[in-house]
């Protein structure tokens, strides 16, 4: 689970950067309603188009509002991203503060997650603390 702050910052990042790497790839897939979000089996379809080399790989990502203990959210919310770390991201690997050397797949084991520094400076947070994150609501 990757927990990010201030979709404003991310607004900012997606006109300043490659749009492949913000958009996370060349394609982004949502849903029309939020309330019947992708199931497993809708992935089949995304597993054929990768079995005939249409494309090339796929990565579901769960996004999400959530809230840390009685702290109330900034206005733009608590965004959740909830990922598979062996597959996400497809392009441009994040860099990493602290370990400067990590990678999500060896940092998202054992329940933990990867924050950014407005979400540490934000929750008065240091790494390695612990928290309770609840997730509110769903969306895609």
């Amino acid at each position: 689970m990757v927990a990010t702050q201030l979709t404003g910052q991310m607004a900012i990042s997606a006109y300043v950067s490659n749009s492949r790497t913000a958009n996370g790839g060349d394609i982004s897939v949502g849903v029309a309603n939020r309330n019947t979000p992708l199931k497993q089996s809708d992935l089949v379809f995304f597993e054929q188009l990768k079995h005939a080399k249409t494309i090339s790989d796929y990565t579901p990502v769960n996004l999400n509002i959530g809230s840390i203990g009685n702290t109330p959210p900034p206005l733009s919310g608590l965004l959740v991203q909830i990922i598979d770390p062996q597959h996400f991201p497809l392009v441009s690997a994040p860099t990493f503060i602290s370990p400067s050397s990590g990678s999500l797949a060896t940092l998202l084991t054992d329940n933990q997650v990867v924050v950014t520094q407005t979400f540490l400076t934000y929750y008065h947070k240091q790494l390695g603390d612990t928290f309770d994150l609840q997730i509110q609501s769903y969306w895609c």
